[in-house]
């Protein structure tokens, strides 16, 4: 959904750096793993915290995706892995198909992805803004591992990990893999990967190309709505002396999108391709980034050992629709110095965090520029004492901000005072009790500060004022139970918010809620039905409540109490069945279904209502040889007309009755390829 701020959807023209690429890695191991392998895996480790924990250990709620997990999964890309393989609700960024919206415990689409915080190898994705994390550059043939952590991860996450994390691990590997595939509706792409790895060094490197034309009616300038990604990462690690470990990295990427605004909500069911939003012209961003890494892990001797990164990113977004042309540079400065002492049943950990960030905005509004810069200091420690596993900590973070522009100078700061406490109990090698308490925040993004004076024609942007820091207070208590055919997680949460920030569609101004607080039921269920078959699923039950927001006479907000937040099913449903049919064959049948919810920015609850969202997904696999494999896919096989319903969105007028509506997932796709690994 555009955002009521000045820093709506910036976008930036870029070059391709990775055009030459023509082969996209599929997970070959699908095909050749072999039936009978274990439901789970129980040493697995979970590093988001920087202290590994074993699964069955972790004194928190926690799903962990492996590399065979992405392997039978058959996503076409990482993000569709999250939407169509986890219980996170993942839909497409109101129209754009390279940024998508993630929640989790119910903080809603139009900002859920703001409570939570995503890292990659450690490394924050979140932006300064209110752009979502950029994920489409992150190939599923680098991933080891993916951890999402509910309801905790708020010392090591800091500011925003108000509803949990998800951290991505990348692998070390030798070899090389290559992939090609074509689809209708323009499909077509493809990678390549090449790695080396051995007691002293790894390097590897992967190249990506995307692309995928247009499903919907071309624009008033003849126009179609396509997007097109192409992406290059390198990683290597080098161990000059036994206790000495240099890493370095690299990524780029360049993407392009071409989408509508919205269009009103009945057309979404009897012309879902229709181009009837406000100006009948496709939004267009360009974006396109850089970013290095540098660091070094040294062993100091008596379970004492220091890390240390620093990262540097620079990016161009740029946004063009009839409404106007926006450009912005952003520069990100980060470092991470972090020291791990552990002796025994013990392990400490202490450091410093600090992240510059600086978003330079040309636009027809003007020229300004903002910064926004956080440093953290940070503790924590476990304990494991026979069957249990106890965890504490606390972060300090402070926030400054600094504008110009339009010939006015503001600043500000917030502090945020931020903490966890976890226990797990084994009550035997089956069974696993954990209950963990976690204080999260979350600082308002630079864009929370601007509305929109719609006195003037053009719209012009005035100060919103340094709202407040949204703070969470959530417990969660669950198990885990893991028997030889199946597993079992489960967990109850609680969450008490203070002003939650959220943008009043009434005002057009950025505010926070007074009180709020969500609840809910997560259950993950894995099964080895025969040592062919095997199933999965994930429910999540969820009620997000504002319990009361003072009206403003000023303004003409109204006050609210006691209603559901928008954007927020109570029923969420990820389900799958992988059916290995002979030993060179394999099915995957995955299934999706979000129950309805209040339209986004439908705060009073008056009846507009999100359809449900439903979306069911084939994957056929065929190992040819050793090295080769086959498959065919196809996404939506019952063509439901999905879409993203909001009251009255941003810059769209006049209101409508029923509301407006994105259309995303609503055509059947197929597409298929070949796959080599050697």
């Amino acid at each position: 959904m555009p955002s009521f701020t000045q820093g709506r959807r910036l976008r930036a023209r870029g070059r391709s750096v990775a055009a030459a690429a023509v082969f996209l890695h599929i997970p070959f191991s699908a095909a050749v793993a072999t039936a009978a392998e274990p439901v789970t895996d129980s040493t697995v480790l979970v590093t988001a915290t920087r202290q590994p924990f074993h699964v069955e250990e972790a004194p928190f709620a926690v799903e962990v995706y492996t590399r065979a997990d992405l392997d039978r999964s058959g996503a076409a890309n990482f993000l569709d892995f999250l939407a169509s393989q986890t219980s996170l609700t993942v839909l497409p960024g109101f129209g754009n198909p390279n940024q998508r919206l993630i929640d989790m415990r119910g903080f809603g689409l139009e900002s859920g992805y703001q409570n939570v915080v995503i890292s990659l190898d450690g490394r924050r994705l979140n932006d300064i803004d209110q752009l979502p994390q950029f994920l489409g550059n992150v190939p599923l043939q680098t991933i080891e591992r993916v951890e999402i952590i509910r309801g905790s991860g708020s010392v090591i996450g800091g500011d925003g990990a108000t509803a949990g994390t998800i951290n991505i691990v990348t692998r070390e590997f030798s070899g090389a893999s290559a992939r090609l595939f074509g689809g209708n509706h323009g499909q077509l792409g493809g990678s390549v990967s090449l790695g080396r790895s051995a007691e002293r060094f790894s390097l590897s490197v992967d190249a990506t190309h995307e692309q995928r034309d247009g499903q919907a009616e071309r624009d008033r300038r003849g126009q179609r709505d396509d997007s097109r990604l192409d992406a290059l990462n390198a990683r290597g690690r080098l161990r000059p002396a036994d206790w000495l470990e240099l890493r370095a990295g690299f990524s780029g990427f360049d993407s392009l999108a071409l989408y509508r605004e919205a269009i009103p909500r009945a057309l979404t069911l009897s012309r879902p391709n229709a181009n009837a939003g406000s100006n009948g012209v496709y939004n267009r961003q360009d974006s396109q980034s850089v970013r290095g890494d540098l660091g070094f892990l040294a062993q100091l001797g008596g379970g004492l050992s220091l890390e240390y990164e620093h990262g540097r990113e620079e990016k161009r977004y740029a946004y063009d629709s009839a409404f106007g042309a926006s450009e912005s540079d952003y520069v990100y400065d980060s470092d991470r110095a972090l020291l791990r002492w552990s002796a025994g049943r013990v392990t400490l950990l202490g450091g410093y965090e600090g992240r510059r960030g600086r978003r330079d905005l040309e636009s027809a509004f003007g020229v300004s520029a903002v910064d926004r810069d956080s440093r953290a200091f940070l503790a924590e420690g476990t304990l494991r004492a026979g069957v249990d596993t106890v965890t504490a900590g606390v972060r300090t973070e402070r926030i400054d901000y600094a504008y110009a522009g339009g010939g006015a100078s503001l600043a500000g700061s917030d502090r945020l005072l931020l903490w966890n406490f976890g226990v797990n109990h084994r009550v035997d090698p089956r069974l696993n009790l954990f209950v963990s308490y976690a204080r999260g925040g979350q600082a308002p993004d630079v864009d929370r500060f601007f509305a929109f004076d719609f006195s003037q024609t053009p719209a012009r942007p005035l100060f919103n004022g340094f709202i407040r820091p949204a703070r969470s207070d959530t417990v969660t208590a669950g198990a885990r139970l893991v028997l030889p055919d199946t597993r079992v997680d489960a967990s109850v949460f609680h969450a008490s918010l203070r002003d939650e920030i959220y943008a009043d569609p009434v005002t057009f101004t950025n505010t926070n809620l007074d009180r709020s607080h969500k609840y809910g039921i997560e259950l993950n269920l894995l099964q080895k039905v025969t040592e062919a078959l095997r199933g999965r699923v994930a429910w999540t039950w969820t009620r997000a409540v504002i319990d009361r927001e003072a009206a403003d006479p000023a303004t003409g907000q109204p006050a609210l109490r006691h209603r559901e937040l928008p954007g927020v099913p109570r029923h969420g449903i990820t389900a799958g069945l992988d059916w290995t049919i002979d030993p060179a064959t394999r099915l995957n049948v995955s299934q999706i279904w979000r129950s309805t919810a209040w339209a986004i920015s439908d705060f009073d609850n008056d009846g507009l209502r999100q359809r449900p969202y439903r979306l069911t997904n084939l994957l056929l696999t065929r190992r040819l040889d050793s090295h080769w494999q086959a498959f065919f896919a196809i996404d939506n096989l019952f063509e439901v007309r999905n879409a993203v319903y909001v009251r009255t969105p941003f810059g769209v007028t006049p209101a409508v009755d029923g509301g407006y509506g994105y259309p995303s997932d609503y055509q059947r796709l197929w597409r298929f390829g070949l796959r080599a690994e050697f």
